[in-house]
């Protein structure tokens, strides 16, 4: 029964096998733990994010909860702190110290099941986290997105069904960021580096060559328009006849 669970168990499933002086005893030993009020785990399972997720349903009585927010992003093991309380989706909104039920609207198609648990989709969760996550944080978890290959236009995307809500416009600042610094300054760069920011540079003059090395010129229109000409032998030897 735990194992189908992800290791929860209720009251009234424990009063099946023990007595309430029994399960007292344990629960005051330490052996067991509450997770939810009427769910528990034992002592030595660690309270993961589908574990709270799952204690939640038993503890509400709604199995289509559906992990949301920091809950979800861990689900996805996007790189967020650890957060005692646990984020769900419900009809409807609970908040408690260690359980808060969102009344968020949710499409079907933004689910997936993670970790054998329903949870809002990668590009979703990525969205809701950007918006109410610390900044330091959010950068974070929109860069490790993009490192998975999500793109930010389906960011965009998401968030554009968002508009109004808090912290639509930190998410946006941090898409572009994020995904800013992604784009090669140049052809060959690796993907991931950005190069400095192109400036206006206008071409070198061409060195000018020394006036011993450079090749005799004659002036072509006639005259002496080209001063500072080198002659050549034959302008010499005419010269000498003079």
């Amino acid at each position: 029964m735990r194992d189908s669970q992800f290791g929860v168990f209720t009251g009234w499933q424990v009063l099946c096998e023990y007595s309430r002086a029994e399960m007292r005893e344990i629960i005051d030993r330490g052996a067991w733990v509450q997770v939810f009020r009427g769910v528990y785990r034992e002592a030595s399972t660690p309270p993961t994010a589908r574990l709270r997720v799952e204690a939640a349903r038993w503890c509400l009585g709604v199995p289509g909860l559906v992990a949301a927010y920091g809950t979800a992003a861990r689900l996805h093991g996007l790189p967020v702190f650890d957060d005692s309380v646990t984020h769900v989706l419900g009809a409807r909104p609970m908040r408690s110290p260690r359980l808060i039920v969102h009344a968020d609207a949710a499409d079907a198609r933004e689910l997936e099941l993670v970790q054998g648990t329903t949870a809002t989709g990668l590009v979703r969760t990525v969205a809701d986290a950007a918006r109410t996550l610390s900044r330091p944080e959010a950068l974070a978890v929109v860069e490790a997105a993009l490192d998975r290959g999500i793109s930010p236009a389906a960011l965009f995307v998401q968030l554009e069904t968002q508009r109004g809500r808090r912290g639509r416009v930190q998410a946006d600042e941090l898409v572009e960021i994020a995904s800013a610094a992604r784009v090669p300054a140049r052809s060959g760069e690796p993907t991931g580096t950005a190069g400095p920011a192109p400036t206006s540079v206008r071409p070198a003059r061409p060195a000018r060559p020394d006036r011993a090395a450079r090749r005799p010129t004659r002036c072509l229109a006639g005259g002496d328009g080209v001063r500072n000409r080198i002659p050549d032998e034959a302008d010499r030897v005419a010269g000498a006849a003079r």
